[in-house]
């Protein structure tokens, strides 16, 4: 199991973040359609994210990932990693994901007890639920002894997404949600899909009106995010997700962490 980010600088985006007032906070690992109302997306955050996927790609971590992560940071929190939603409906999720999450058998030993800590809504770049985003990597992973808080941490945020996708590409094959997704669209649309709620990554039909709604907010998204046109974008998420190997978290984090 990977230590924790070290205290003080894992502190210092924490307590940034909750020293923030006036954001318009944003949606969760299983989905918000709202548009959120930080960060412009040229602010000083961008470039910090671009750094951190080149380190992925650098390491060849799930090839084709940018397109995915920078729409996604921008829909979630316009690359604000201090975005939250602290509205009463999302605290309420928050604080049943944990429940659930218990009851899994997720976060034993954990320091963290207090429901308050689980249970204040979503956020960071990419808009997790606290339980969403450190459970990432499952019960041997690196955040399970972790501050919920920690989903306000841009290394951290980068590597539970990793986590995440890397758990709904399993989704493509398993059965138990329907049907295996067919290997042409295995792609980074149904990841998206799946981003917003997990039973989606098997619609590639897009029978669901949601899963429709993803797609056309997600060209849009990666179109913003990347000054593309959505005609370029459109190419870019149909691209297939390619299997990963194995991914050591571990490893991972540590080079993360080190991104300025």
């Amino acid at each position: 199991m990977a230590r924790s980010m070290p205290r003080s600088n894992r502190d210092r985006w924490i307590v940034a973040a909750v020293a923030m007032t006036g954001l318009l906070f944003t949606g969760k690992a299983s989905g918000s359609d709202q548009v959120p109302m930080s960060s412009d997306p040229n602010s000083e955050n961008w470039p910090l994210l671009d750094r951190m996927i080149y380190s992925l790609e650098e390491a060849g971590v799930l090839p084709g990932i940018r397109p995915f992560l920078m729409g996604t940071a921008y829909r979630e929190s316009r690359f604000n990693p201090a975005a939250m939603n602290a509205s009463p409906g999302e605290a309420r999720a928050a604080a049943r994901g944990y429940r659930k999450a218990l009851e899994r058998g997720y976060f034993v030993g954990s320091p963290w007890t207090e429901a308050d800590r689980w249970g204040w809504g979503s956020g960071g770049w990419f808009g997790f639920l606290p339980s969403s985003g450190l459970s990432g990597g499952g019960k041997r992973g690196p955040w399970q002894h972790s501050d919920p808080m920690s989903v306000l941490v841009p290394a951290e945020a980068v590597g539970m997404a990793v986590a995440y996708i890397m758990g709904l590409i399993r989704q493509f094959a398993a059965t138990g949600l329907g049907p295996a997704v067919p290997h042409e669209h295995r792609n980074w649309l149904a990841i998206r899909r799946g981003w917003a709620a997990p039973s989606l990554v098997k619609d590639y039909l897009e029978a669901e009106p949601r899963s429709r709604a993803v797609r056309a907010r997600f060209l849009k998204d990666v179109a913003l995010a990347m000054s593309i046109t959505e005609r370029d974008a459109e190419e870019l998420i149909l691209r297939p997700v390619t299997v990963p190997t194995p991914v050591d978290l571990d490893r991972l984090l540590v080079a993360l962490r080190q991104v300025r």
